[in-house]
């Protein structure tokens, strides 16, 4: 099986969001982010109650301004989530590496790829780069309605937007295909032949 793609900078945040939504590493960053969200939110909430209260010298001043002031946060954050704070606060931790890009690993990005895939080996391929994997290093296929994603180990993702193929049957005949490669290579040993 031989598939030609290239990547455009706009694929980024169809990655971000599939990051976020469908894998392991997504979730638990979003919640570990949740998590602080939540702590901080509780320590701005009590010390503000505390120096209104000190002014005031109430203590029911105190804990009314600390719920309403944690309530309002996190509603406000309810709100710009729309309803999923951990898939948000996940992908803007993804969309935040962006910058860390440098320009030529950018360009080496946007170069048209080719992807070869056989009973063995996945190979990925531009002017630039040559990666190949065998297949049961690749973790995972997902099929999403805008791109192909292939999981290999815990960081190298390729994705392949679903523009570069002539049809949507060819696009989901394409993930099932590469699915079955992986599928068909379980259990095999690392470092075996």
């Amino acid at each position: 099986m031989e598939i030609t793609f290239q990547n455009r900078r706009e694929d980024f945040a169809e990655f971000y969001s599939h990051m976020a939504r469908d894998t392991e590493e997504g979730s638990r960053i979003g919640q570990g982010l949740f998590a602080e969200w939540l702590l901080m939110t509780t320590a701005v909430s009590i010390v503000v109650g505390m120096m209104v209260a000190s002014v005031n010298g109430s203590g029911i001043v105190f804990c009314g301004l600390s719920v309403i002031l944690f309530l309002c946060l996190n509603g406000l954050l309810l709100l710009l989530s729309r309803g999923k704070p951990v898939f948000m606060l996940a992908r803007n931790a993804y969309k935040k590496q962006e910058r860390h890009l440098r320009q030529k690993d950018l360009e080496v990005f946007l170069l048209p790829k080719r992807l070869e895939a056989d009973d063995e080996t996945l190979t990925i391929s531009s002017r630039e780069s040559l990666h190949r994997w065998r297949w049961r290093v690749v973790e995972r296929v997902d099929l999403t309605a805008n791109c192909l994603f292939i999981h290999v180990g815990a960081c190298p993702v390729v994705y392949l937007p679903r523009r570069d193929f002539a049809s949507e049957q060819e696009f989901v005949e394409a993930g099932k295909a590469l699915e079955a490669l992986r599928a068909a290579n379980l259990g095999k040993p690392i470092g075996g032949e």
